[in-house]
């Protein structure tokens, strides 16, 4: 399912041209929808019926909320994507069922829980009427935010912090990954100083973990998965340095990018190459020592 997941995702792009900023920022969501979120919860995987009904109702709902950004706004739109969120709400149950005692373990239920934000941005973004008076395009890129920063960005931790042997600093980076997401949308949101030290640690902390994925998680995967990490990283290091400038715009204003240039570069470099390479290249290194 994973196969066509991706499949579908690639068929979408072929055939719905990019006609407007908003339909690049939803190739985007679609990506991680389709992509990202099924690798993420390969890494959660366990024997119970949430997680099969979790498992067995991710693809219809993903196809669902992809077809809603090929529709104008309105009830059709709004109700191909309800599907999504209840998928995000059953993965947040999951999470918590887990119930994990380990900090890396930890990130994925972090993460699972961010998920439903980013669904009912999304469902707002389908109305067509806003969400706390905000309009196109942040309503949008807010879903984006949560579905990338709030879900996967953590979930990239956890599996990152499963491969590592001396997780000193490890800690510190996956606390501020951890915390970073709502309050940067909650600066993004109207709060310029919240923005640029909530923007400036989240993106050094995940600055750190791109580092990490470099160094020694690199050195212990297997050939086509080592390149996927070095890929990854240099991704992670190009994406965070370009969120850190944007959060300082307010600072340095003649280096600071318009929301489109943010979304064809850092949004590019974090969607694919960072956090899905990275969750792949990962989950090669969990396959091949049997971890858990």
């Amino acid at each position: 399912m994973r196969a066509a997941a991706a499949l579908a995702w690639v068929f979408w792009m072929a055939v719905h041209p990019i006609q407007g900023q908003l339909d690049g920022i939803a190739r985007i969501l679609g990506l991680a929808i389709l992509v990202g979120i099924p690798l993420a919860i390969d890494y959660v995987h366990g024997p119970h019926p949430l997680f099969r009904t979790i498992e067995a109702f991710w693809l219809p709902a993903g196809l669902l909320a992809v077809f809603s950004l090929t529709w104008p706004p309105g009830s059709l739109s709004t109700a191909l994507a309800v599907p999504w969120l209840v998928e995000a709400l059953l993965l947040m149950a999951w999470a918590v069922y887990r119930k994990p005692r380990r900090l890396e373990e930890a990130l994925f239920s972090v993460g699972f829980a961010y998920l439903p934000v980013g669904a009912i941005w999304l469902i707002a973004s389908r109305w067509g009427h806003g969400l706390l008076g905000f309009t196109e395009p942040l309503v949008l890129l807010t879903a984006v935010h949560f579905h990338f920063a709030g879900c996967l960005a953590p979930c990239l931790a956890g599996a990152i912090g499963r491969a590592l042997s001396n997780p000193r600093f490890y800690r510190i980076l996956a606390i501020g990954i951890a915390a970073g997401p709502p309050l940067v949308a909650l600066g993004i949101l109207g709060n310029v100083p919240l923005e640029l030290v909530s923007g400036t640690i989240l993106g050094s902390c995940l600055f750190g973990l791109a580092l990490l994925l470099l160094g020694p998680v690199r050195d212990d995967l297997p050939g086509l998965a080592r390149l996927g990490a070095t890929v990854s990283a240099l991704c992670g290091l190009g994406a965070m340095l370009l969120a850190i400038s944007y959060a300082a715009r307010s600072m340095l204003p003649q280096y600071a990018l318009t929301i489109p240039q943010m979304a064809e570069t850092h949004g590019l470099l974090n969607s694919v190459g960072f956090t899905i390479v990275g969750l792949w290249s990962c989950q090669k290194w969990r396959r091949v020592n049997s971890i858990e």
